[in-house]
């Protein structure tokens, strides 16, 4: 029998697929292929009222092209509103808990040593390795507090168990991913923290130039706690992502975070003179409620100031059950587009100045085993810049190897890479 698992949303929903897929493949399910599916797992994302629609959109179309499939709902939009994904043209079940709850809904399969394929996890060349679940935080425009409860950890023996079973099956390249990842350890007794679990790892692993792993979405006033393993340990690629949502201290302050612009800024200033070629990415949230264009412009202003590689930026959407749902002073969408739009050509601009300075240097990048629209593999490098293979010699898929760069053939497309 044939399943599908379709991911929407961040990577600790990817990690969570992954589970789902390994669990699926163990059970006799053969992932992916052509034709009809008989089982199809969805995990879903609330963030924003846009990604409510898509999971809609995305069963009614799963039904469509599957009609005779068990149609399954995870993930946070299943956790918030079950009841909403459950219909005759949408899922037939949610499930709150691990892969393990699938089973009372999956229809039975005959398990032989031809049936079990490898999963899709395989065909990864990058593992995710989620350490850190939940959020204990209350900042007044996001649901996943709701959605996924507190903070809670993963064990640091677990961890370790996971990272050696990555290691293990080939992968160069693991994300370390968490929803509040660095929070990581605070629920644990003795009390730890994340700088705890990457000196574990560093004396567990010893780095040796065959792996390493990368960071995902750090808060602010937590990107200290990963100076010493940037800077001393070696297995860390040069990449931090650490939110900003916006550069004005009023709105900051009304949406809950706990810190300053200048806070802010004076943290990112102290790491990137401690690391070599720091990839420096982060979120902007734009049309909180009040923003006006004073807030808009001093967000601008600080986005432009900073040594930024990328932005990804975010309309605001009024989330049921979150305090900024029914606050006055609510942006228009017109307005929102019109600010939108202006962040993502700033993020261009950032972008290409950023690529300017890396086409000198000596990249360690993982070579995809994906392709682009003209067959050209991708490839990955430590400070998180993508581009195409365009060398006669081609490395395994995988793996790690040392390139350069050098500005795309073409207008728009990404850079190409060759062995140094």
């Amino acid at each position: 029998m044939k399943a599908r698992v379709i991911t929407m949303g961040c990577k600790v929903n990817q990690a969570e697929s992954a589970e789902v897929i390994n669990y699926l493949t163990e059970a006799g399910f053969q992932l992916g292929g052509a034709g009809c599916a008989e089982a199809v797992v969805l995990n879903t994302c609330a963030v924003t009222g846009r990604a409510e629609r898509e999971a809609l959109s995305l069963l009614r179309r799963l039904r469509r092209l599957n009609p005779g499939a068990v149609i399954v709902a995870m993930g946070c939009l299943a956790r918030l509103r079950p009841g909403f994904l459950i219909g005759p043209d949408l899922a037939d079940a949610v499930i709150l808990e691990g892969p393990e709850s699938l089973v009372k809904y999956l229809p039975p399969v005959s398990v032989s040593a031809e049936a079990v394929v490898a999963s899709d996890l395989k065909q990864r060349t990058r593992a995710l390795l989620k350490v850190q679940d939940g959020c204990s935080c209350n900042c007044a425009y996001c649901t996943v507090p709701l959605a996924r409860g507190p903070s809670r950890s993963v064990l640091p023996q677990k961890v370790m168990e996971d990272l050696k079973a990555f290691l293990a099956s080939g992968y160069k390249e693991i994300v370390l991913t968490g929803i509040h990842m660095g929070h990581w350890g605070q629920d644990l007794e003795p009390s730890r923290d994340l700088a705890y679990l990457l000196s574990l790892i560093n004396l567990t692993f010893p780095y040796d130039g065959q792996y390493r792993l990368r960071l995902s979405s750090l808060e602010p006033l937590e990107v200290p706690l990963a100076w010493t393993a940037l800077t001393e340990y070696g297995f860390l690629a040069p990449h931090i992502h650490a939110p900003l949502q916006s550069g004005s201290d009023k709105l900051l302050k009304a949406m809950g975070r706990p810190y300053t612009s200048d806070t802010y800024r004076q943290i990112i200033l102290d790491l990137v003179g401690q690391t070599d070629n720091l990839a420096l990415g982060t979120d902007v949230l734009v049309g909180f409620p009040g923003e006006t264009d004073e807030d808009f412009a001093l967000t601008c202003r600080f986005l432009e100031n900073l040594p930024y590689s990328y932005l990804h930026v975010f309309p605001y959407s009024s989330r049921p059950g979150t305090q900024a749902a029914s606050w006055p002073g609510q942006v228009s969408s017109h307005l929102k587009k019109e600010r939108v739009l202006a962040l993502k050509e700033l993020d261009q601009k950032i972008r290409a100045k950023f690529l300017l300075t890396q086409y000198p240097l000596k990249h360690l990048a993982l070579l995809d085993n994906s392709a682009d629209s003209e067959g050209r593999w991708k490839v990955l490098t430590g400070s998180y810049v993508r581009a195409v293979w365009a060398d006669k010699e081609m490395p395994t898929p995988g793996t790690l190897n040392y390139v350069r760069l050098s500005p795309p053939g073409k207008p728009g497309c990404l850079p190409e890479a060759r062995l140094w």
